[in-house]
């Protein structure tokens, strides 16, 4: 318990001293040096020099203090040290002596000794109270001298530095007296804009610098139950506008839940999106949009459509540097100049329609070139035993030069692999990549490596080269097939070194750049493969 001593009083305080090889056998015999800590101040001798603990048995020991130990307000620490026990300290409160209490009350006492009325009422009630210099019997408005009132009466407020404004015009906000919004009113026992909230900031400016006062906000909550209305209406009526605008040094809008990041709900439609030019419109320097969920990255859904997406020029338009949507899916998607999916799937079904009247029995004969008899006979005389020989001279020319991934689970330049999993060449799971057409400088002789890092550390713009974070040999082999010439590169990841990689989750995917690079027999180097890879977690 905090013990309370008075300023400036000689005090005597017992402690208890522990063993510190059990920290329960009581330590007796020991010769145990004491300081002090004054309202935090460092640790020092006591006042009277170097003093050591008196013992009066069965471990317990005291120290004296004098007047000039406890002559500091606040707390005041005791501590007590030997080579063989756990540090004895004591926790005291040093406080104000009565007779200073005494003193404080007295003052008080004389401060308030007269209280001053501001009514008539108060004063002839209490004819013995002084009156207050200033105040004089509250006239009501209504019978004032000159005062007509509407129904609506509009009054001069007063700034807060004192000049008069407009009449019926919200007090503006001298610099440095911000403090007079700490609370501007109180409803239904609610505060109601206190200044921590609100700030009402007059000297804003919009876009062109023309003077634009706004309501900044710390936290806002919107609620409505009124039909045909939204809870939060965003309207800029000017051409060039935008509803809705947010931006962000890192993410523009960043949108996280455990269960759900967004859940949007309506009963006609889950969001509606309108803009005279775009409906929406979204940019980031690596990804436009990056939707990801361990479940389900987007799940839409609609008694309708799930989705519909319709504009005049372009239905969707998704673009990105590595991943965007190949350019035949996006045609469909756009269709001619409607740009609705709805224009090209009624496209393609004209299509087919006129494909299916193009494929009759006489217009595949008109093309080939055969009469209008038996098409089986006349087919027959056209694939002779010689010609399907010539085909079979060309096609067994054909070998298995292609290239097979076996330990990646993607194809092109991102690739997928599982941390703590062995990738060897011994299991057909080495990571190889073959370079159909390869046109670059000799092979011959070269070493090869694998080197992967980070791709957040990688894609960092306020470094130059970056030293790999794991490098491993690579093997290198050339070959040439009917006249093409493949490079292969291989290399083995053991067990060991992908469980020291970081995973995704938590970080994003491509998670990691990798490269196959070259030292020729030149002593030149030379990168000759780059990509992108995830290392996903392994379920154990």
């Amino acid at each position: 318990m905090q013990e309370r001593i008075p300023q400036s009083v000689a005090k005597r305080v017992p402690f208890k001293v522990y063993l510190s090889a059990d920290h329960v056998t009581a330590a007796e015999g020991k010769t145990i040096a004491m300081q002090i800590s004054k309202n935090g101040a460092a640790f020092t001798n006591l006042a009277a020099g170097a003093t050591n603990a008196t013992e009066t048995g069965s471990g317990w020991y005291y120290v004296d203090l004098a007047i000039a130990d406890t002559d500091t307000l606040g707390p005041l620490v005791a501590r007590g040290t030997e080579a063989t026990i756990d540090p004895a300290e004591m926790l005291c409160e040093v406080t104000a002596d009565l007779a200073t209490v005494a003193a404080d009350i007295a003052a008080v006492k004389a401060e308030t000794a007269l209280i001053y009325a501001d009514t008539d009422d108060l004063q002839t009630s209490q004819g013995d109270w002084a009156t207050a210099v200033g105040f004089a019997t509250p006239t009501n408005i209504t019978a004032a001298s000159g005062v007509a009132l509407a129904a609506d009466q509009a009054v001069n407020v007063t700034q807060w530095g004192g000049t008069a404004t407009v009449a019926g015009a919200i007090p503006a906000v001298a610099a440095g007296d911000e403090g007079g919004l700490a609370v501007l009113a109180t409803v239904d026992g609610k505060l109601v804009t206190p200044a921590a909230m609100l700030v009402l900031n007059a000297n804003a400016t919009d876009g062109t610098g023309a003077a634009q006062p706004t309501l900044e906000l710390a936290q806002l909550r919107c609620v409505c139950d009124v039909a045909g209305e939204g809870a939060l209406h965003l309207d800029n009526t000017n051409a060039t506008g935008t509803g809705q605008y947010i931006s962000g040094g890192d993410y523009g809008q960043y949108i996280y839940g455990g269960n759900t990041g967004q859940y949007i709900n309506g009963s006609n439609a889950g969001q509606y999106i309108n803009g005279g030019d775009y409906g929406q419109y979204i940019y980031g320097g690596d990804y436009g949009q990056y939707i990801y969920g361990s479940n389900t990255g987007q799940y839409i859904n609609g008694s309708i459509n799930g989705q519909y997406i319709d504009g005049n020029i372009t239905g969707q338009y998704i673009d990105g540097n590595i991943i965007g949507i190949p350019a035949a899916v996006v045609a469909q998607a756009t269709g001619d100049t409607a740009g609705s999916i709805g224009k090209a799937a009624a496209d393609a079904a004209a299509d087919a329609a006129t494909a299916k009247t193009q494929t009759t029995a006489a217009n595949i004969r008109a093309a080939a070139g055969l009469a209008a008899a038996n098409l089986d006979t006349q087919l027959a005389a056209k694939a002779t035993a010689a010609a399907l020989a010539a085909v079979k001279v060309k096609t067994d020319l054909i070998g298995p030069y292609h290239v097979t991934y076996a330990s990646w689970t993607a194809t092109g330049p991102v690739r997928r692999i599982f941390a703590g999993e062995d990738f060897l060449a011994a299991d057909g799971r080495a990571l190889e990549v073959a370079l159909n057409g390869y046109a670059g400088p000799s092979l011959a002789g070269a070493t090869g490596s694998f080197r992967m890092l980070k791709a957040s550390t990688y894609d960092d713009a306020t470094t130059s080269n970056d030293e790999a974070g794991l490098e491993v040999t690579a093997t290198i082999s050339v070959a040439t097939v009917d006249g093409v010439v493949i490079a292969t590169l291989s290399a083995d990841l053991t067990a060991a070194q992908t469980g020291a990689l970081s995973t995704s989750p938590p970080d994003a995917p491509l998670n990691y750049l990798f490269q196959y690079a070259a030292r020729l027999a030149n002593g030149h180097t030379a990168v000759l493969f780059q990509g992108r890879m995830t290392v996903s977690k392994t379920i154990e």
